[in-house]
């Protein structure tokens, strides 16, 4: 239903300036094209070296689309769900191998139409507060839902600067005494598609490639040949083919080296999407990686040497936490609201490939227990719920408000009906672990 409403507000900006926007941004292609070289300019070119700028599509590979078109297709998890140890592994990218201190911000490469602000991603979106490392009180209660209260790890010294206010050369400075800055995303940074790109696959994938190259060629022009780019996207739209396929062929201008190190794809289980192969690297090309978890993800990082294996370790940790806290030891869904069986499932059989020990295992079951949603989940079983079946009341009490039962992360009104749960999500949610 709101694609209509898009269409209507885009003929209302278009009258009102946007098509010259769109205008000039199609000119600018041209010219990107021009200043950015492609491998064969070169008769060989090095592997990508020096720090990372991570980039990252959103809906169906930072969060999910619930399935809902045209942000995606991916019905795996519920909609705004951020995929489980996303945020922990932009964190290990981030840092690399040597687990730097000094890092650059991760930023947002959506095919959402830049002229829609409200759709673009700002401080105080759940997408924002995943990568946040602390944790505030004060975040709304459907965070809980969509997976935005299970912080991050980060090193209490690590620096953070946004790449386009000469963040590459800051990093690259490694100054010792500089300020403290908080790991997040880099809001201002960010990229967002054309409205007239709309689900043209193609085009979605050429306008990413595009600001790919701003990357290097236009904003952070600074030392930007010194550094590095990794792309995370899916292979439901054009993520893949054309845009990774081209970024990973990208020479960074005056140089004979590559300005990726790897691409990662999130492979989704929706039907009718492109083709998409993994690549090994080349002389003339980085790597495009596929995955269906983020914890296989990191684990193929490793082997590419863009990880630490202690890192790998952080982000398996990340998984398990959301694993305990949403699903049952059985790999089904203990949350449907949040996530189905199938994701359940995948994490299940990503876990099992390499099983923690006793002592990692426990300590894991600590760290789940103590978060938000986790302890969410045990005062509406007490309180809403006799075992698994619906107790009949219609309010429950949590970190001093009140929330209805019937949807346990609404905060009680006049506007709403304080029904009871229902006895299928009691059965869900309250199973014994």
């Amino acid at each position: 239903m709101i694609w209509p409403v898009l269409l209507a507000l885009a003929a209302a900006e278009c009258e009102d300036g946007s098509l010259h926007l769109l205008q000039q941004k199609k000119a600018r292609r041209s010219t990107l094209v021009s200043q950015g070289r492609s491998h064969e300019d070169f008769t060989k070119v090095a592997p990508c070296s020096g720090p990372v700028q991570v980039l990252t599509d959103v809906d169906d590979t930072f969060m999910s689309s619930g399935g809902q078109w045209p942000a995606g297709c991916d019905g795996v998890y519920e909609k705004h769900v951020i995929y489980p140890g996303f945020a922990q592994f932009v964190v290990e990218l981030a840092r690399g191998p040597e687990e730097a201190l000094y890092v650059l911000r991760p930023a947002i490469f959506s095919a959402r139409p830049e002229s829609f602000g409200f759709l673009k991603v700002d401080h105080n979106s759940p997408l924002a507060g995943a990568l946040k490392p602390e944790v505030d009180p004060n975040d709304p209660a459907i965070w809980d839902q969509y997976n935005a209260e299970l912080k991050i790890e980060v090193p209490e010294d690590m620096v953070a600067y946004n790449y386009q206010d000469g963040g590459f050369q800051q990093v690259l400075k490694h100054t010792e005494g500089q300020k403290l800055t908080s790991f997040g995303l880099n809001v201002a940074g960010s990229k967002y598609g054309h409205f007239d790109d709309f689900v043209d696959f193609t085009k979605i994938g050429n306008t990413k490639y595009e600001n790919f190259q701003e990357v290097f060629l236009e904003e952070a022009a600074k030392d930007s040949a010194k550094a590095c780019a990794i792309f995370i996207g899916d292979d439901g739209q054009g993520d893949c083919n054309p845009a990774s396929e081209k970024m990973r062929k990208f020479v960074k201008p005056g140089t004979q080296e590559l300005g990726m190190k790897a691409a990662f794809i999130h492979q989704l289980t929706c039907s009718d999407k492109p083709t998409c192969e993994a690549a090994e690297a080349t002389p003339d090309a980085a790597p495009r990686i596929l995955f269906v978890t983020y914890l296989d993800a990191a684990r193929k990082a490793q082997q590419h040497g863009l990880i630490s294996e202690a890192a790998v370790g952080r982000v398996r940790s990340a998984v398990d936490v959301f694993f305990q806290v949403y699903c049952d030891e059985d790999g089904t869904s203990r949350a449907p609201e949040t996530v189905g069986n199938l994701g359940c499932e995948q994490l299940w059989k990503a876990l099992q490939a390499e099983p923690p020990s006793k002592e990692e295992e426990e300590e894991t079951s600590e760290d789940a227990a103590g978060t938000r949603p986790a302890r969410r989940f045990e005062a509406w079983c007490l309180h809403c719920c006799n075992g698994q079946i619906s107790n009949g009341r219609g309010t429950y009490d949590f970190e001093r408000k009140t929330f209805r039962c019937y949807n346990k992360y609404h905060t009680t009104s006049m506007w709403r009906v304080n029904w009871s749960a229902g006895n299928g999500a009691c059965h869900s949610h309250c199973r014994s672990k």
